[in-house]
């Protein structure tokens, strides 16, 4: 236990200062809540001058930069409580109270809990036989006059304080969607709210957010404390920006014909939901649409992100031999699905003998296929080399040009 000459000098120069900043909480009449609360920021009293006249301040041989809280039993029993920060503080404790109603006009020796005047920047506080309800007033001094934080902790104790715990959440956040942050159980009258970094501002403790970095939120709650006394309250939640899976399909036919299926695949996420009723969770199906339709695909990543495919599966009607006229000639081209091979054919071909023919998809990229002619007029293309899918054909004569299209499956 130190005397009270602890610091002389640092004393002389944080009184001198007084007058320059006043603090809100250097008087008992405007204590602040106080718990353990590790998100909630106590700071100690800076450049605020000496105690008030009136309390007696036992222990204490001298009282500068005070900063007063209080403290609300919520359950009854004993408790002890550090209070730590960076350089030396003292403390005294008064209670217990009834309410804080003139409890100001009662800090006696006899009403006094506890005192220490230490050189130690770690304090500690014990209350025994704490009743819910009850009320402590505690002034807590400042002698290197740093601007620094008190860091409140229940060491022990069945007893439980009051407390104003924000307890900032944020649904999952997703790069590309947004998130919701919120707070709940602040014990503050007429609340407003804010959220850094941004600086929204609002009149709930609900914001929404879109992090495309991992980012610390803090939100703040500004409201008045049953003293009467504008205070704020904030706590910080680090907030994880996934990223979103991102879906890529392959279907390796986009056209069948109508009665036979297809195997379409995706990547890109961990699991998969289908539309159309196709109940599976895998990355790929098997399709068999009798038209044309559309399927929905939502991909979702291990960290619960979320992309959206459309893929289209056309279907076709595929007769089993395609006949093109032109100008009072045709040509055939078979088989249509075709495996391995397909034939074109010229009718009245010893008047009209094939020249040249190219095969192209339906991008208009050409293939280069080798042939083999049956005849002037007929031809064997080989499409071993071709992926199953649809493709065109334009087959040269002498007379004029001819179309088909034409289906490969295997």
């Amino acid at each position: 236990m130190l005397q009270q000459f602890k610091y002389p000098l640092i004393f002389c120069l944080c009184f001198l200062s007084r007058i320059c900043c006043a603090q809100s909480n250097n008087l008992c009449q405007n204590a602040l809540l106080f718990c353990p609360n590790p998100s909630v920021t106590y700071p100690a009293g800076v450049n605020v001058g000496s105690g008030q006249v009136g309390p007696n301040y036992g222990c204490l041989g001298s009282q500068p930069n005070p900063a007063w809280y209080y403290l609300n039993i919520s359950a009854s029993g004993s408790l002890s409580i550090s209070m730590a920060a960076a350089n030396d503080i003292d403390y005294i404790c008064y209670g217990p109270f009834n309410s804080l109603s003139a409890s100001c006009n009662s800090l006696t020796a006899g009403n006094t809990v506890g005192c220490s005047y230490s050189g130690s920047s770690t304090e500690t506080l014990s209350i025994s036989n704490a009743v819910a309800g009850q009320f402590y007033l505690v002034m807590i001094t400042n002698f290197s006059n740093a601007v620094q934080n008190i860091t409140v902790a229940q060491l022990s104790g069945p007893g439980t304080l009051n407390c104003n715990y924000l307890n900032a959440t944020c649904s999952q956040a997703c790069i590309g969607s947004t998130a919701t942050l919120t707070g709940t159980s602040y014990n503050l009258s007429n609340p407003t709210f804010s959220l850094d970094p941004g600086g929204a501002t609002s009149p709930t403790p609900t914001f929404i957010v879109s992090p495309t970095v991992s980012t610390v939120y803090t939100l703040n709650c500004t409201g008045v404390n049953s003293q009467s006394v504008m205070q704020t309250i904030s706590s910080a939640v680090s907030v994880t920006a996934y990223n979103s899976p991102t879906l890529i399909p392959y279907i390796p036919t986009a056209t069948i014909c109508s009665g036979q299926s297809s195997t379409v695949w995706m990547s890109g996420a961990l699991s998969y939901t289908w539309s159309n009723g196709i109940i599976t969770s895998n990355s790929s199906v098997i399709l068999s649409p009798s038209v044309t339709t559309n399927y929905t695909i939502t991909g979702n990543s291990s960290n619960g992100c979320l992309d959206t495919a459309i893929i289209t599966q056309f279907v076709d009607l595929c007769t089993t031999v395609q006949n093109q006229k032109n100008k009072n000639r045709s040509i055939l081209f078979y088989p249509n699905p075709a495996s391995q091979f397909i034939y074109a054919d010229v009718e009245d071909g010893t008047a009209n003998e094939i020249t040249g023919f190219t095969v192209y998809d339906l991008l208009g990229k050409e293939y280069p296929v080798k042939s083999e002619e049956i005849s002037k007029s007929k031809i064997k293309i080989d499409l071993s080399g071709l992926t199953e899918g649809h493709y065109f054909i334009s087959v040269r004569t002498k007379r004029s040009v001819y179309y088909g299209k034409y289906l490969i499956t295997r």
